[in-house]
């Protein structure tokens, strides 16, 4: 009777040991991890399936998967792994169109110059995804920088295209600046907005020109 039960939990060991060498018993097989970060989280599921990966989902609450995108990965692409983690952007909402969102006018050591932009801002609220809903910045539009002195005479004109600045190199004083958006029309004039600045010796200021849109 000993020697049946010694026999049989000999066997039982065997089995077992034999079952853990074979690879994939327990473990899952690793994957070739693809690239993650950057994709939405509904792409990122299928691009995790397509390579047999297990997916984790991290950082923010999944809201929408088809607008939520992924910040980082872990491992990183075509690493081996049976899973892989990503942490989630929040959905965020805004405006379709956004200035630069800095204060202004900015002072910022440099030439002492204006620079300008063409900002339209407003519009539809739409959904975007980002980290802490920091938006890309926004490229300006086409534009006229018109700079007046004291006295009323214009003393620079400058034209930009759209996605460039506006860059004028100005003596120290005030002047009133007058920009019209090339890129819009409003009862089929091109809108204009002033603004007054003041230029000092080694300064650089950025102030931009904002044209609401419905």
């Amino acid at each position: 009777m000993r020697r049946a039960l010694v026999v049989a939990m000999t066997v039982l060991c065997l089995a077992s040991a034999s079952a853990s060498a074979r690879p994939g018993a327990r473990v899952r097989a690793a994957c070739r991890v693809p690239h993650l970060s950057g994709l939405t989280l509904a792409v990122a599921r299928k691009s995790a399936a397509h390579a047999r990966c297990t997916l984790r989902v991290k950082g923010a609450a999944v809201e929408q998967p088809g607008v939520q995108t992924v910040e980082r990965q872990s491992p990183r692409a075509s690493r081996r792994s049976p899973s892989v983690t990503v942490w989630l952007n929040p959905v965020c909402r805004g405006s379709a169109a956004y200035g630069p969102g800095i204060m202004e006018p900015a002072v910022t050591p440099g030439p002492s110059q204006l620079v300008s932009g063409f900002y339209l801002v407003g519009g539809r609220l739409t959904r975007f995804s980002a980290p802490g809903c920091k938006r890309p910045a926004q490229s300006p539009a086409g534009g006229t920088v018109e700079v007046m002195n004291a006295s009323g005479a214009v003393v620079a004109r400058r034209t930009s295209e759209n996605g460039h600045f506006a860059e004028i190199a100005l003596p120290p004083g005030s002047y009133t600046i007058t920009g019209t958006f090339l890129s819009a029309t409003v009862n089929g004039a091109h809108p204009k907005r002033t603004e007054s600045v003041a230029i000092q010796a080694g300064y650089t200021v950025r102030q931009d020109f904002f044209l609401g849109v419905p």
